[in-house]
């Protein structure tokens, strides 16, 4: 898609790596290898690279041809531990393939049960949602074959998660509701979307009053939230 300008902090991106190493596997991981899939031009690039980098992974970059036409034989040369793919992208891999990564990380589209039940039975799966904004993943879940729900996106890494009315954003909805993800927490807090105020403020909402309000047993908050549209 069209390119969207936001801006991200070392702040942001250091932040994003304290909280998702874990749930990602790649803590402890000095000996991993990671499979640079997406292009430079994508935000899953930069996590996959600053991700290995920080743990002292190596980072093993495919050429165009090997990454359009060779991706399961490119992936075995290399010996990957770690792959961050898009479900599509997974589906042309054999499951001889599969099984020898130890962790694959699949975002950017829905997870198929069919798929997801398959793949996790012969290596360990990682369902990771998250915008660009958010540098760029929120939420991560782990794919288990005999209980694998498509809705369940994982937990916050680094946000809380809050789900609120659709029509005005001014209050919470019920467990179990239809509403729109909020997402708050440091992996966004930044100086938004380059030269488009408008938009900056249009998506990241300061202080809503169910926030500053609090609850029984929670107290009031304040802070800015970024309204995902999902």
């Amino acid at each position: 898609g069209k390119p969207k300008g936001v801006r991200i902090t070392h702040s942001n991106f250091s932040s994003a790596l304290l909280h998702q190493h874990s749930a990602h596997n790649f803590d402890n991981t000095a000996n991993a290898r990671v499979y640079d899939f997406a292009s430079c031009a994508f935000d899953t690039s930069w996590q996959n690279m600053f991700a290995a980098f920080d743990c002292g992974a190596c980072l093993c970059i495919p050429s165009e041809t090997e990454r359009r036409d060779d991706l399961a034989g490119s992936i075995q040369r290399f010996g990957i531990t770690h792959s961050e793919l898009t479900p599509s992208a997974a589906m042309v891999l054999p499951l001889s393939t599969l099984q020898k990564l130890d962790t694959l990380i699949l975002g950017g589209e829905g997870l198929q049960e069919e798929y997801a039940k398959r793949w996790a039975s012969v290596v360990n799966v990682k369902n990771s949602y998250g915008p660009c904004e958010c540098t760029p993943t929120s939420t991560v879940g782990d794919v288990d074959p005999e209980k694998f729900n498509g809705a369940n996106i994982g937990r916050g890494r680094g946000v809380n998660t809050w789900v609120v009315d659709t029509t005005t954003g001014d209050s919470l909805v019920p467990v179990g509701s239809v509403g729109e993800l909020m997402l708050e927490g440091p992996l966004w807090w930044g100086p938004g979307y380059l030269g488009d105020p408008d938009r900056t403020a249009s998506v990241f909402v300061k202080n809503p009053t169910w926030l500053t309000r609090g609850a029984p047993g929670h107290s009031g908050a304040r802070g800015v939230l970024y309204k995902t549209g999902d």
